[in-house]
């Protein structure tokens, strides 16, 4: 079906689309798409999403990620992370203990306005275990 002019397309009802092989889509132009209800995307596959430019995502609600397997994210330049309220990791479960570990090539930088606290629980939960912390201490007034 070629269609030289704009073409305009209204369902009432559902639709419903069934390709039984592959389907390949080509936008010479923008592209803008709306939901106003839920969207659901199942893939059975793999996913592989590719853009040129940049990428702006914002959500007004929450975000969760699930991610059964290992992840790796690579940048080629510098990362900022912001969080606007606190910021908390939890690395492991009390039955699975799992190690955290940041390591930099070049300097390494950790401050605080307030107070920077660093705390290791002994095996009986208190605070009285064995802790080791070498430190340069580099004063300027």
């Amino acid at each position: 079906v070629e269609v030289r002019n704009d073409e305009l397309i209204r369902i009432l009802g559902n639709r419903v689309d069934t390709i039984e092989k592959k389907l390949e889509e080509h936008v010479l132009g923008d592209r803008v798409s709306r939901v106003d209800g839920n969207r659901v995307d199942v893939v059975g596959g793999n996913a592989d999403r590719r853009i040129s430019g940049a990428l702006t995502t914002r959500i007004e609600g929450r975000e969760r990620r699930d991610v059964e397997g290992t992840s790796d994210m690579v940048f080629t330049g510098d990362v900022t992370v912001r969080s606007l309220g606190c910021s908390t990791t939890i690395v492991g479960k009390n039955d699975a203990k799992r190690a955290w570990v940041t390591h930099a090539e070049g300097t390494a930088s950790l401050s605080g306005v307030d107070r920077v606290e660093v705390s290791s629980e002994a095996p009986d939960g208190s605070r009285s275990g064995s802790f080791t912390f070498c430190a340069s201490i580099v004063w300027v007034p």
